[in-house]
Order: C-alpha cells, then sequence, then structure tokens
C-alpha cells in the first residue's frame, strides 16, 4: 500500500520498511497531507530511495563484533 486518499482530499504516502524480528509486525513509514498525487509520488520515491537506505546504512553501521569489522572494510 503506497499511496491513498484520505477523507479531506489529501493524499497519504506509506511505504513498508521490511518486518520487526522481534515483533513480526511490519515497520511501516507513513506521511501525510500531501495536495496533489504527484507530490504524493514524489515523496514516496523520496522515501524509497534515500531514508530506507540510510536507515538500513545506519542498521550495519551499528553492528557489533565481526560484523562490524567486516561492514567498516566494505563500506
Amino acid at each position: 500500500m503506497a499511496l491513498r486518499k484520505s477523507r479531506d482530499g489529501t493524499w497519504i504516502v506509506d511505504v513498508s520498511n521490511g518486518i520487526n524480528p522481534i515483533s513480526l509486525k511490519q515497520r511501516r513509514i507513513v506521511r501525510k497531507g500531501f495536495k496533489t498525487k504527484k507530490e504524493a509520488l514524489e515523496a514516496e520515491q523520496y522515501l524509497r530511495s534515500v531514508e530506507l537506505k540510510e536507515k538500513s546504512f545506519n542498521f550495519a553501521g551499528k553492528r557489533k563484533g565481526i560484523g562490524n569489522k567486516i561492514c567498516q572494510t566494505v563500506l
């Protein structure tokens, strides 16, 4: 579920960020209040390309032990 129109006529962007391994619930990023569908599509593209990659990159940087050394040598 990526884009939908709310009752008040604005657009909502809903992007999945994988599954939480502990609670097994879906991680979601939701942004609301876009006036046009074009704005919402641009926001969705930004979320998918920039924010999701930043979050996965930050997660890789927080690993400890041997994995951290491997991540540092690769990155």
